[in-house]
């Protein structure tokens, strides 16, 4: 008997996201995965709903639940990013925890990576802070860090 693992995926429809689900979902047999996709659609760009339903879409094409979130309230213009993102991460956690999942995968890439260090280099951060995202962080996994973006298409 191998026990299963319940994975959340964070899915945006962008090309490493489903890439990362396409992998999981190839492995689901082999690795006894019970995969679950969760889906932010902040509703802040005309194509959020398309979006939301082509994840739909391929997550019943791959026999997946897909869970979508909606922000309560749109979030304001000014620290936007960092607002959406508190709240993805408190909406992936709290799903994570209702399903019993031990795990919430992002798709970051190599190309991801790169930018995040550059980032922090042209806002002057300090030598000893200049740090790309970690491959796991807390509940959080990036198994895609040390791919490029090109190799995923």
């Amino acid at each position: 008997y191998t026990p299963t693992c319940s994975v959340l995926v964070c899915v945006s429809g962008g090309v490493d996201s489903v890439a990362l689900l396409h992998i999981l979902a190839d492995l689901r047999e082999e690795w006894v995965l019970d995969l679950h996709v969760l889906h932010f659609n902040h509703g802040k760009r005309a194509e959020s709903d398309e979006e939301e339903s082509f994840v739909r879409d391929l997550g019943a094409r791959l026999g997946v639940d897909v869970h979508v979130r909606h922000p309560a309230s749109p979030f304001e213009a000014v620290g936007f990013q960092a607002k959406a993102r508190t709240w993805r991460r408190a909406e992936a956690q709290e799903l994570m925890r209702l399903l019993g999942a031990q795990v919430i995968l992002q798709g970051h890439h190599a190309d991801d990576q790169t930018e995040t260090i550059l980032l922090k280099i042209l806002r002057g951060c300090h030598l000893s802070h200049i740090a790309g995202m970690a491959y796991r962080e807390g509940n959080f996994g990036r198994p895609l860090l040390d791919i490029p973006k090109e190799r995923l298409r």
